[in-house]
């Protein structure tokens, strides 16, 4: 009995004090001036692609291809090899080192008039790459010497 007369003490105080609630009414008159709202900001498009664009998913999962095979060749598996730069370029067709690398191969296995083709390919999208300008050039000699040497 004592807990439900001090339950009912606490209920009447709450119900007491909240029926003496006053409201608090905003001052008469204009209501107070905004301030003017920040300019907004010029948005400027982002240079990089999103991460989830799927041609540079493409283009990535060629790059490790690549380096797969890479690896594989200068182990000496010149084929398994060469089926991964193949697949590093059904992905990415314009992946330049897919072609340069399949030339190499091609050329290991002297058979120059296949990694000429392969080479061709390579020019079209390393060319104009500093880093890759001057191993396309000692490709294209290698290419013309296995020539020379198999007349």
């Amino acid at each position: 009995m004592r807990l439900s007369a001090c339950l009912r003490i606490c209920v009447f105080a709450v119900l007491l004090l909240a029926g003496c609630q006053t409201t608090v009414r905003p001052p008469a008159g204009p209501p107070p001036e905004q301030p003017p709202a920040p300019p907004a900001e010029e948005t400027v498009p982002s240079q990089k692609p999103p991460v989830d664009d799927p041609a540079r998913q493409r283009r990535q999962a060629a790059a490790a291809l690549t380096e797969r095979g890479r690896r594989l060749m200068s182990d000496g598996q010149i084929d398994p090899a060469m089926r991964l730069f193949e697949q590093a370029l059904s992905l990415a067709p314009r992946y330049g080192p897919g072609y340069y690398y399949l030339a190499e191969a091609w050329l290991t296995k002297d058979n120059w008039s296949q990694a000429r083709e392969f080479h061709r390919q390579a020019v079209l999208y390393l060319d104009q790459d500093g880093a890759w300008k001057t191993r396309v050039a000692q490709q294209r000699r290698r290419i013309e010497r296995a020539a020379e040497l198999s007349f």
